[in-house]
């Protein structure tokens, strides 16, 4: 077995696979390493064999629990997946609580997130094994994050940022909008990262978090928002002040394919710490050209 232990926004995250992941010991992750203690969460990498779909069907009880669980489809009931032992009673260890389980078959992989313990469970066949040899799992560990820091009042947001003066200032764009750019323009400064950010409420106050999850990242550092900026590309260079509902719809529907796999209570959670986080800072409309950011300006609009 090996085991891998990272502390990003303060969490302890440990990974615990059948399979060496090299791509999550290597370059940035190095410095967001920490000593195995015990885990804030727990992710567990097992490979199983599809021929060994030994035991009975599901029990009547068994199937309610899975169809009250979240995500779980009515038309998997049946699927001889879930009779292999080490699935199955991992499946009995945690359907206690099923409204706090999300359920997953895909294609011939099980995923269990389960939000009552902070465990989340990966069962592979053997032919898929090399993808977690790949680069692919990096994308992998970014949604496992993503799915249990809102247990800690944390969420991860597809941004960059810098640190200046003590806080942080968050790029905000979808893919290819810009945020790389911007943050090779403020290379002197502490980079928190140039494609993921995590933001967690502590003390009443929204604290922006590095990750190793982009290629541009200075390390474990954290700030105090100073403010959030919506990037446009544009022929020069303005700042627009905007409203922080616009900013927080932004973000919202930006990832909502983060928030259907939570349980209800967590799921207005992590509003919660993205509304906070748009009105304890100025908030922006950034048109810029991709080889020009106009520093005196943004200096002017961050709070400190």
């Amino acid at each position: 077995m090996h085991i891998v232990t990272h502390q990003i926004a303060g969490i302890t995250f440990r990974t615990e696979s059948d399979v060496r992941l090299r791509h999550l010991e290597n370059d940035s992750f190095k410095e967001f390493r920490i000593d195995d203690v015990k885990p804030d969460v727990c992710q567990r990498i097992q490979q199983f064999d599809p021929n060994s779909s030994t035991l009975s069907c599901l029990d009547p009880q068994e199937r309610e629990r899975l169809c009250s669980s979240i995500g779980f489809q009515q038309r998997w009931l049946d699927n001889s997946i879930l009779r292999v032992p080490e699935i199955r009673t991992r499946l009995r260890g945690c359907l206690d609580l099923p409204e706090r389980v999300n359920i997953e078959i895909a294609g011939k992989e099980v995923i269990i997130r389960d939000f009552a313990r902070c465990e989340f469970d990966i069962f592979y066949p053997p032919h898929i094994k090399g993808y977690f040899t790949g680069p692919g799992v990096r994308a992998g560990f970014r949604n496992v994050l993503s799915t249990f820091l809102t247990s800690f009042s944390a969420v991860m947001i597809h941004g960059s940022g810098v640190i200046y003066n003590g806080r942080a200032t968050l790029f905000l764009a979808p893919d290819g909008g810009g945020k790389t750019a911007v943050v090779q323009r403020l290379s002197r400064l502490s980079v928190l990262n140039d494609d993921q950010i995590i933001l967690r409420a502590e003390n009443n106050v929204v604290i922006a978090h590095a990750t190793p999850l982009g290629p541009i990242t200075g390390g474990p550092q954290r700030a105090q928002i100073g403010a959030l900026l919506l990037l446009e590309k544009a022929s020069g260079f303005e700042l627009v002040r905007a409203k922080p509902r616009d900013i927080l719809q932004f973000l919202w529907n930006e990832h909502m394919h983060r928030w259907g796999v939570l349980p209800k209570d967590l799921r207005l959670r992590a509003f919660e710490v993205l509304y906070e986080a748009c009105h304890q800072a100025p908030v922006y409309r950034m048109l810029f050209k991709k080889d020009y950011v106009d520093w005196d300006a943004l200096d002017a609009a961050v709070v400190r």
